[in-house]
């Protein structure tokens, strides 16, 4: 696999509903994660909140159908809340989200970008992003 990404929760959700919300990009980032060509890293945290979108009925799919895909495709990766990541999160002061910071953080400690459309995030030039 050449690239790797994080994504944050509404590019993942947006991505598995088939939304055309979800920038060119961003679509191409997962769609080579779901052929073998890159790696998205999925983290657990964005995981969590997307439950709760679901759980307010703002997510038009299930978390059964996420975990399905998770789990089938070898370019999507879980990853597991950690010390280093919330170690990371005071660095993030111009987020005022725990998510945000929690997902910003496993982009940055990889080193990689960060699949978002989220403003305060891109704003914050704290990680390149891709949409």
């Amino acid at each position: 696999m050449a690239d790797s990404y994080v994504t944050d929760t509404h590019a993942l959700l947006w991505y598995l509903a088939g939304s055309q919300r979800l920038g060119d990009a961003a679509r191409k980032a997962f769609d080579e994660a779901v052929s073998g060509e890159a790696a998205v890293v999925v983290p657990v945290i964005a995981l969590a909140e997307l439950a709760m979108l679901m759980e307010k009925g703002r997510a038009s799919i299930s978390m059964d159908d996420v975990l399905q895909v998770l789990r089938e495709t070898d370019g999507f990766v879980i990853e597991p809340l950690v010390w280093d990541t919330v170690s990371r999160i005071q660095e993030m002061s111009s987020l005022f989200d725990m998510h945000d910071r929690l997902i910003t953080a496993e982009a940055l400690i990889r080193g990689v970008p960060l699949i978002t459309v989220d403003q305060a995030i891109v704003a914050s030039g704290l990680v390149p992003v891709v949409w």
